[in-house]
């Protein structure tokens, strides 16, 4: 009698035991009722997301730390690291237009927002080609025009084909002048205006004015000092607008050299090019890819 007691309350006892791979008894699945999976469904409705700013931006980032295509794309170390932040933006704005519905679908729209990326990449790698070529071309310039008025002022040159050489002829001439208000002129600067303007500074062999030289310096009379002053002036008039002309021009050639430059050299255009076709194929078939996946979803 006991037995058969205990056999009815093991028959009441083992339908709800499910047995594993063991053989050891499990409790079977708990069934949820259909009311209570709709008031899962309601709560889950209120869930929508961070609502600070910092919580967004963190959650942004969720695009590349949990991105299976993106975790790689981003270059955050070296000299030139890239903003994850940008590209969180990116796939974000992509998924917001593309709506991905599953994984299948999510996967393409991060290989649309890489590619995106690449293309990105490529403009900054054309960037700073063409700022290598150029970024130096002012020194370069500068270095080139000091060498050459270097020589032509050792040389005994005309200055006056530079505007750096019409500078310093100017200053000579300033400098002079301000030595006449002293009533003496310098033996280097009364050589240095002999050298460059030997036709209207001739006057200084003048003996019949009455002018000498002593202790090292030239002096005369009042007369003869605004002569001098006036021939200084007339060489500053001269000079002054022709220096303006010369340093414009210059400025045109130099302008025309960098614009020239603002192209890598053929074997960077080549490597660019056969880049950016590469991610244009990729970027091509992914939203052919992303294009066929939905229209599969809405049958």
């Amino acid at each position: 009698m006991n037995s058969e007691k205990t056999n009815a309350e093991k028959r009441k006892i083992v339908p709800l035991l499910t047995r594993g791979s063991s053989g050891i008894p499990k409790p079977a699945a708990k069934v949820v009722s259909k009311k209570k999976i709709e008031a899962n469904r309601r709560n889950s409705r209120h869930s929508t997301g961070p609502k600070t700013a910092s919580g967004k931006a963190t959650s942004r980032l969720n695009a590349v730390t949990h991105g299976l295509l993106a975790k790689e794309v981003v270059i955050t170390r070296g000299d030139y690291p890239e903003d994850p932040e940008e590209f969180a933006r990116l796939h974000e704005g992509l998924i917001e237009d593309l709506k991905p519905v599953g994984v299948a679908e999510e996967l393409e729209v991060q290989k649309i927002a890489i590619c995106y990326w690449r293309k990105k990449r490529a403009l900054r790698c054309e960037h700073g080609a063409i700022r290598r070529a150029t970024g130096d071309m002012q020194g370069e310039e500068e270095h080139l025009r000091g060498e050459m008025f270097d020589y032509a002022l050792r040389s005994e040159q005309d200055l006056e084909e530079s505007s750096r050489g019409i500078g310093y002829l100017i200053q000579e001439l300033k400098e002079a002048k301000r030595q006449v208000t002293t009533g003496t002129i310098a033996r280097d600067t009364v050589a240095t205006l002999r050298k460059h303007f030997p036709g209207d500074f001739a006057l200084f062999d003048d003996t019949t004015s009455g002018a000498q030289f002593v202790r090292g310096a030239l002096e005369g009379s009042p007369e003869y000092m605004q002569k001098v002053v006036n021939t200084i002036d007339r060489q500053l008039a001269r000079l002054r607008p022709l220096r303006e002309q010369l340093a414009e021009r210059e400025t045109l050639a130099h302008d025309s050299k960098v614009k020239a430059a603002a192209l890598p050299d053929p074997g960077e255009v080549d490597k660019l090019g056969r880049y950016e076709a590469s991610i244009e194929r990729e970027l091509d078939r992914a939203l052919k890819r992303l294009e066929w996946l939905q229209k599969r979803r809405l049958k």
